[in-house]
């Protein structure tokens, strides 16, 4: 049997679900005038032990009050969690050091090449090999002139000056110029040359040959 008070009691359940949400709506209006109350009147919440709870408690309590109001049918709306409590510090990243790469090794100057030591090349003497006097001298020209010209006498052209270009192998029907580092090699072998002493005088032929000491 359905009485009045049931009745009553139905239409309320009824009310609070069909205006739930005006009621939530307007608890949250007074939950964000509440939180905003410190900043718009200057005056800041005080943290210290004692002190009220934050408004963080606060939100929770009136969203739990809204619940229980709107009973088991209404469906229960979360409420805000505020990003972060005023004051609260913000944290700063921490720089970060750059590392500075080591500077590249530069690499060591090269040592002094060391001196080396060039030896000396062979010490190298001149020998005289003939003739010691002007007569031999012209003995030995005369004796040359036989042999590889076949001339019968060996003169000089124009005297005694100069000493060179002077001495000829004269035969019959020719004179030829002798070439005296021929006439040397003839007498001495290879290796042997010719040097006048004084360039006026043409007796002053002699043979040498360079030897190492």
């Amino acid at each position: 049997m359905v009485t009045g008070s049931h009745r009553a009691t139905g239409g309320l359940r009824r009310y609070l679900r069909d205006y739930a949400w005006i009621i939530v709506a307007i608890v949250l209006a007074v939950a964000v005038a509440l939180c905003s109350l410190p900043f718009t009147s200057r005056l800041a919440p005080s943290w210290k032990a004692g002190a009220p709870a934050s408004s963080a408690s606060v939100l929770a309590g009136l969203a739990a009050a809204t619940a229980a109001a709107a009973g088991p049918d209404a469906t229960p709306t979360a409420a805000p969690t505020p990003s972060a409590e005023p004051g609260s510090p913000t944290p700063v990243p921490s720089p970060t050091r750059s590392r500075t790469s080591a500077g590249t090794p530069r690499p060591a100057s090269p040592a002094p090449g060391r001196a080396t030591n060039t030896a000396p090349g062979p010490r190298t003497t001149t020998a005289l090999l003939g003739p010691v006097s002007g007569g031999e001298l012209q003995a030995t020209i005369r004796l040359y002139c036989w042999q590889e010209f076949g001339a019968s006498e060996a003169r000089l052209r124009s005297g005694t000056d100069p000493a060179t270009d002077n001495w000829e192998c004269r035969g019959h029907g020719f004179h030829d110029l002798v070439d005296m580092h021929a006439l040397c090699s003839w007498r001495h072998g290879t290796g042997a040359y010719a040097a006048f002493t004084d360039r006026h005088d043409a007796y002053s032929w002699r043979c040498y040959r360079t030897r190492s000491a």
